[in-house]
């Protein structure tokens, strides 16, 4: 575990319960801080309603307001749309995303979500911390 995971909350918008649980339980793993939701509407309320999380793991293809939706509310919300994103798809879906958004495709590698998160929640002046 790593001093920044600890300090890092990570929201996990995603529709597949069995998804959120795994992806929950391996970044808990690590010591990051997970809050979850089941679609686009429950992560922009989760965003709009505490302060804002480090990181969003966020499907695009929700119920109630999709993954692109939430996208489109972030980059309206100032203080929100600095928030890294990382976009989970089983779809070529790298167009029209926001720049910076990163996507790992479904099914997802363990390590390589991790190592993902942990570059997304670097310290803001670029120190690497050990992991």
């Amino acid at each position: 575990m790593s001093d920044q995971s600890a300090a890092c909350r990570v929201l996990v918008a995603d529709d597949d319960e069995a998804e959120r649980t795994v992806l929950a339980d391996v970044l808990r793993q690590e010591g990051f801080d997970v809050v979850l939701a089941k679609d686009g509407l429950e992560a922009l309320m989760a965003l709009e309603d505490s302060a804002p999380p480090g990181l969003v793991l966020l499907d695009l293809m929700m119920p109630r307001m999709s993954g692109w939706q939430v996208l489109q509310a972030m980059e309206r919300t100032a203080r929100l749309a600095d928030i890294p994103v990382i976009v989970l798809t089983a779809f070529d879906a790298g167009v029209g995303l926001p720049a910076g958004c990163r996507i790992l495709h479904k099914p997802l590698e363990r390590e390589v979500l991790l190592a993902e998160a942990r570059a997304l929640t670097r310290p803001r002046d670029g120190r690497v911390l050990a992991t």
